[in-house]
């Protein structure tokens, strides 16, 4: 009953992604990436910002932090710790949340992003989620007029950045 209950909360998260009813905000997203590290730091987790450039987007806040707890969810469970950077690149303001995992083959990066898709590949749900985070984050991302990509690092680990329009 509570994997179904964890399911179905992923499925409703994945349908309403692109359709949240909080209005468009500016947001500081140095701020946001901050504050959220220190909820996770809270809980004990290794989670830390590092470069966080001077960039503000117009996004709906909660489903921009719905997305990047996602990533850092990910990069926490697959990769034991997440580092997140914002850079603000040719108009665009790009939060990268990056982990010190085994990275993934490109067959993964083209189908991670897919609902139901995971890449550990038990059924045992205690290790790993229903597959719909990636997807809920490429949505919500699209959704504010961005994109969501995911690209190995030369030396280790996965690097999974949110890229969307500068102010």
């Amino acid at each position: 009953i509570e994997e179904m209950t964890a399911m179905l909360a992923g499925i409703l998260a994945l349908a309403r992604s692109g359709a949240g009813t909080d209005a468009r905000e500016s947001v500081v997203l140095g701020a946001l990436v901050a504050e959220l590290a220190a909820d996770y730091r809270e809980q004990g987790r290794d989670v830390a910002v590092g470069e966080a450039a001077d960039a503000t987007v117009t996004v709906r806040p909660m489903l921009l932090r719905r997305a990047l707890r996602n990533l850092v969810d990910n990069a926490i469970a697959y990769g034991v710790r997440a580092r997140l950077s914002v850079a603000v690149t040719d108009g665009s303001a790009r939060v990268t949340v990056s982990d010190d995992g085994p990275g993934l083959t490109d067959e993964q990066i083209r189908t991670l992003v897919e609902p139901f898709a995971r890449g550990e590949e038990s059924r045992n749900r205690a290790t790993g989620g229903a597959g719909l985070g990636l997807s809920i984050a490429r949505e919500i991302a699209e959704g504010e007029g961005g994109s969501l990509t995911l690209a190995n690092r030369a030396g280790g680990g996965l690097d999974v950045v949110i890229a969307l329009p500068a102010i």
